[in-house]
């Protein structure tokens, strides 16, 4: 994922994300979340397990 960091028209800075734009009023806090979102992104993530019943399992029906 590419992100970006620019400054914006109206004395703002924006963290570009794909197609979404999002406005911080200071470098300084567009800074600090990039960082945030990258330990996060980075971070090890867990699958959660599934509860189901498979589709594939006999199932005893009561008639």
């Amino acid at each position: 994922m590419d992100i970006i960091v620019t400054e914006s028209s109206n004395k703002g800075w924006l963290v570009k994300l794909g197609g979404c734009d999002i406005p911080f009023r200071s470098l300084s806090d567009a800074e600090q979340f990039v960082e945030r979102l990258q330990r996060r992104l980075e971070a090890p993530h867990q699958l959660p397990e599934s509860s189901h019943t498979p589709v594939t399992q006999e199932v005893e029906h009561c008639l």
